[in-house]
């Protein structure tokens, strides 16, 4: 199989998949970035972002910052923008794992006939 039908397949598996948990009713939950204790008040990460980093070094400074700079950028839009990368990330890591299997000789293709290699 080519590798662009081989991502463009992954590609439409991974649109059905979420297309089905939607269906089922899995939703994107954004809340938690307003009250769990792990993110910087949302209000400090919104309009005094740095100076949350700085003082409150404790908490994941890089969540942190990504977090705030959602919340700065797109005061309104957030939870479809954290919904957004999170599907992207998702995408990007199964294509990592594809092509990872794919170099390493999983997955019956090139030259494999059919058999798996264990390593």
């Amino acid at each position: 199989m080519k590798e662009r039908t081989l991502y463009a397949l992954l590609a439409m598996a991974f649109a059905l998949s979420r297309l089905g948990y939607y269906l089922l009713g899995v939703r994107f939950d954004a809340r938690p970035v307003l009250h769990y204790y792990q993110f910087v008040d949302p209000e400090l990460l919104k309009h005094r972002l740095f100076e949350s980093l700085l003082y409150l070094h404790i908490q994941p400074p890089g969540w942190n910052l990504y977090t705030g700079a959602v919340l700065k950028f797109f005061p309104k839009s957030y939870p479809a923008v954290f919904h957004f990368v999170y599907l992207l990330l998702g995408l990007g890591i199964w294509y990592l794992f594809t092509a990872s299997d794919r170099r390493i000789g999983i997955g019956g293709h090139r030259g494999t006939k059919g058999r798996d290699r264990c390593l």
